[in-house]
């Protein structure tokens, strides 16, 4: 697991969410991205753009399956739920993106001096 984390204050739900996203982002990520091996690269990566962040969680796994619709699959799968809805508490939506691996993206997390 690679990391580039760059310094952003938040409150501390928002840290929370962030946290609980991360461990599920990259939960999955070890579960379904390497499934022949078990291993691989994980990279966990904050960017700050101002006021707002970036959080990007990549694999270079298997990647997502062509039909994948993350609507769909929040219906019958626990950890989409869980990313969408930690999303959502800090004031985002995550996108799901496979390019070359899956990659996991909640972009606009406001920033707080709180």
């Amino acid at each position: 697991i690679h990391c580039d984390i760059a310094s952003f204050v938040v409150t501390t739900s928002a840290a929370t969410s962030i946290a609980l996203l991360v461990t599920e982002a990259v939960t999955n990520a070890i579960k379904y991205a390497y499934p022949d091996s078990g291993c691989g690269n994980i990279v966990i990566k904050l960017e700050r753009t101002g006021e707002t962040a970036t959080l990007t969680v990549s694999d270079f796994g298997v990647g997502l399956p062509d039909d994948f619709d993350p609507i769909k699959a929040q219906a019958s799968s626990p950890g989409i739920r869980l990313i969408r809805t930690l999303s959502a508490s800090v004031g985002s939506e995550a996108e799901f993106l496979a390019m070359k691996g899956t990659r996991v993206v909640v972009a606009n997390i406001r920033g707080s001096i709180s």
